[in-house]
């Protein structure tokens, strides 16, 4: 079976390595705490590290995401973390983070509408290893 290494960690965007990490710490275990707390990236199962990679390169793809970073809108750390956030529904993400009737604001509701559209990812433990 592959693991993750420290190559595989280092070679990932800011964006990528904000939703992963978001990813840990808005996540619980059985037990009520934080996966963060326990885990790592490394700790991910590498189907799914693959498919993070994936989703995150395919939804910074996308014309509204390309058009609010090259306008400076978010950062890709910000980015990666708020796609996780409102993909999860976690009551905060793109939408919450501009001032109501700017061009942020209605950005940040076509990204969340984007985000939204790859759909919900539970995280679980099972011996040491996370999965979805």
């Amino acid at each position: 079976m592959r693991t993750i290494g420290v190559g595989d960690i280092c070679n990932l965007d800011a964006f990528t390595t904000q939703y992963m990490e978001a990813a840990l710490w808005s996540s619980c275990g059985m037990d009520g705490v934080p996966l963060d707390e326990d885990f790592g990236l490394d700790d991910l199962d590498p189907e799914l590290f693959d498919r993070m990679v994936e989703d995150c390169a395919d939804f910074q793809n996308s014309s509204v995401w390309k058009i609010a970073s090259t306008m400076g809108l978010w950062s890709e750390s910000a980015g990666g973390q708020d796609f996780w956030l409102t993909r999860n529904r976690h009551g905060t993400g793109f939408w919450d983070r501009a001032a109501p009737g700017t061009i942020h604001q209605e950005f940040g509701a076509r990204l969340s509408d984007t985000a939204r559209s790859y759909g919900w990812v539970e995280l679980f433990v099972s011996e040491g290893v996370i999965y979805s």
